[in-house]
């Protein structure tokens, strides 16, 4: 009774419960702990077995006590271990991961006494459900997209391809490996292998966007064209490691535009021309419309290429140039600002005309707007860039559940087994002081869990228009007396912008975390400064906090960085989940966060929001 009372105080504030049962007596003690997990308070439930097998689902006591039978049979060797639901008091469902070991045996080999303990997994269990109904959520919008999606491991060359993708060429589902030894000897054109293993080079290399027309060969044996787009994934080395994209079919698009080519029939689009020799410009009324100009006005060179967005004047002037220069047809695809100041994507294409001495006299081509196509591109990229993310957070969350609690589980096994074999008090006490820091361990790591879980899957949770510069000064509020003691200089600078939406305890967190973590990583030989910086980058807002510290060796450690129970200093107070807890709650709002960092020199961390 003593070791009961022991081990009930060591586990009375974990999420563990614990059982000790007495086989030939069939007597059980059930720890407080254990039957709060049920909600009932250690008066109300009986110490003994009929109390758990009333409480646990009919179904699963045949597989609890299957299991008890095989664990006996093999003399221990086979692990009594399972994952069950028993009845809350309020009528939910508890589910639980329940250990144990018979730790004493009669002469005849019948056990005598048997401990063990329950661990609450339900909110585990509820977010790999919501993550698995989140994940179908999205194959749904992967399938209900016209393109085909694929994602290629370009370590292994596995592939993965959407049941679109199959069905684009004719395929029944997984008819056909999906591998990109498939892709490129079987599918792909023999004359755009060389197209194909050029640009996926270059965009590993060179970061050159990966977008190609490319024919692929059906089921029927007939040649496709499709669009192929996609871009790569690349691990801290710089290497690429994954890649994923799409495949559109353009063939009728292909087909009108070689039509086009090989017929003249360039002027049944809309139609362009610029005259040297007569210095005039030409526009068909479909130019005319595509640009919002009146039909009356007269167009030029010079205002044609005003019409163009800022980031594609460089280009078309650079097309042109090389037509009337080097007598080079264009072909490009370009954000035009019409009169209306309509942002419109386009596609121009464009060849030089010969006079009789050789020389351009004229610039003819067509135009056309490919704005729909180009919105629909945009969404098809965003939805991967969702789907990616997506499986990234469930492959990433399982690892580290199915890690750290089996690591926890692992030692409770060990320590049982050890907790049978003790030959002394003081042997079990040692066993029992073990104990107690696993529970310990475990309780943690199942709340930083459960953090995770709650930032990743909490619906309800509402943006709403924030200060951050009052948010800080907060923050600056609760440190001031770590900021006098370690003499930390810090400067803010919220003149880029001071208003977000976000989630305000997010923000708290996030901003006191980065302030307690430059004040921490200190470097020792000089006081401490933090510069916290708003700034706008590609249109979104971005906040700054760089330090003086200690820094980190990205080359080092930056892969394991936003690890949980990463630390890379010897500080006594570094556990390695604040960096973890910070990313989720910044990816969870649809942001991400980058590092910059030298050792001995500082550290910046910026935050897009």
């Amino acid at each position: 009774m003593k070791t009961n009372q022991l081990l009930n105080k060591i586990l009375e504030n974990t999420m563990a419960g614990f059982w000790d049962w007495n086989i030939p007596e069939n007597t059980e003690y059930l720890s407080p702990t254990f039957k709060k997990m049920f909600g009932y308070e250690d008066h109300e439930l009986e110490n003994s077995p009929e109390t758990w097998q009333k409480l646990i689902f009919e179904e699963d006591l045949a597989k609890v006590l299957k299991n008890f039978d095989e664990h006996v049979k093999s003399k221990g060797k086979i692990p009594y271990e399972n994952t069950v639901r028993y009845k809350h008091k309020n009528g939910s469902t508890v589910h639980v991961l329940c250990k144990g070991n018979v730790i004493q045996w009669a002469e005849d080999n019948s056990p005598i006494r048997m401990v063990g303990s329950h661990v609450d997994i339900s909110k585990i269990v509820k977010a790999e459900k919501d993550l698995v109904v989140a994940n179908k959520r999205f194959n749904l919008i992967v399938e209900g997209i016209n393109a085909g999606i694929w994602d290629w491991d370009v370590k292994t060359g596995a592939e993965w391809w959407s049941n679109k993708f199959f069905e684009l060429l004719g395929y029944d589902v997984n008819e056909i490996p999906a591998t990109f030894d498939t892709f490129l000897n079987l599918l792909l054109h023999p004359d755009d292998k060389e197209k194909v293993n050029t640009a996926v080079q270059k965009h590993f290399d060179d970061k050159i966007p990966y977008k190609l027309e490319i024919r692929l060969q059906t089921k029927s044996g007939k040649y496709l064209w499709f669009e192929t787009s996609g871009n790569a994934q690349f691990n801290s080395k710089g290497e690429p490691s994954r890649m994923a994209g799409s495949i559109v079919n353009i063939d009728k698009r292909m087909q009108t535009k070689l039509q086009l080519q090989e017929a003249g029939a360039m002027a049944k689009l809309g139609s362009w021309e610029v005259d040297f020799i007569a210095n005039k410009v030409h526009w068909s009324k479909e130019v005319y419309d595509i640009h919002e100009v009146p039909y009356n006005e007269e167009p030029t060179l010079e205002k044609g290429l005003n019409y163009y967005h800022k980031d594609y004047v460089d280009l078309i002037t650079e097309k042109v140039s090389n037509a009337i220069e080097n007598q080079e047809a264009f072909d490009v695809e370009l954000m035009l600002v019409t009169a209306k100041n309509n942002h419109v994507w386009v596609r121009t294409m464009g060849k030089p005309v010969l006079g009789v001495k050789g020389k351009v006299v004229a610039l003819r081509g067509v135009f056309q707007n490919i704005n729909s196509q180009k919105l629909k591109e945009k969404s098809l990229k965003q939805s991967i860039d969702i789907i990616t993310e997506q499986n990234n957070r469930l492959r990433n969350f399982a690892h580290i559940v199915s890690h750290n609690l089996r690591t926890h589980t692992g030692n409770f096994e060990m320590l049982l087994d050890m907790l049978k074999g003790a030959e002394s008090e003081q042997e079990r006490s040692e066993m029992l002081q073990h104990l107690d820091k696993i529970s310990s361990n475990l309780s943690e790591t199942i709340k930083h869990l459960n953090e995770v879980v709650t930032i990743n899957t909490n619906s309800t949770l509402q943006k709403v228009e924030l200060d951050i510069k009052d948010y800080y000064e907060k923050t600056l509020a609760l440190v001031d007396v770590e900021i006098e003691k370690t003499n930390t200089k810090i400067t803010a600078d919220f003149s880029s912008w001071q208003k977000i939406k976000f989630v305000p305890a997010y923000l708290e967190s996030i901003l006191l975390n980065f302030t307690t973590n430059a004040i921490k990583y200190r470097h020792p030989d000089r006081d401490p400064e933090i510069k916290v910086v708003t700034t706008i980058e590609n249109n979104r807002k971005v906040l700054l906090f760089a330090d003086n510290g200690l820094g980190i060796n990205l080359e080092k450690h930056g892969n394991k960085l936003f690890g949980m129970y990463k630390t890379f200093h010897r500080n006594k107070n570094s556990k390695g989940i604040g960096l973890f807890i910070t990313k989720n709650q910044i990816e969870a709002l649809g942001g991400n966060i980058t590092v910059e960092s030298q050792v001995n020199k500082g550290t910046t961390f910026k935050i897009i929001f």
